[in-house]
């Protein structure tokens, strides 16, 4: 699966446990992403949580619905390509 990631932040490197922004915050700062257009898409709602601490927008992935504070909620990935480009 890596070969699908630019970069990661693990629990190897020594980032506060979400739902501290620690971590995604650092992604922010070295890839010059705007918090305002970028989207975290996590299966847990600690997740989302790091992803709202982050001043970013939230994605749920889960095959049951409902139940979270997310920005947006898919069940699988053509759901998401949907809501990505969605007018």
């Amino acid at each position: 699966m890596e070969r699908y990631f630019q970069d990661m932040v693990t629990s190897d490197d020594d980032y506060p446990r979400k739902p501290d922004p620690a971590g995604l915050l650092t992604l922010l700062k070295r890839y010059d992403l705007p918090p305002e257009s970028t989207l975290i898409i996590g299966d847990r709602e600690i997740d989302i949580q790091a992803g709202k601490n982050a001043g970013v927008a939230t994605c749920f992935y889960s095959p049951k619905p409902g139940g979270n504070s997310a920005d947006c909620q898919f069940q699988d990935y053509f759901e998401l390509i949907g809501w990505l480009t969605r007018e």
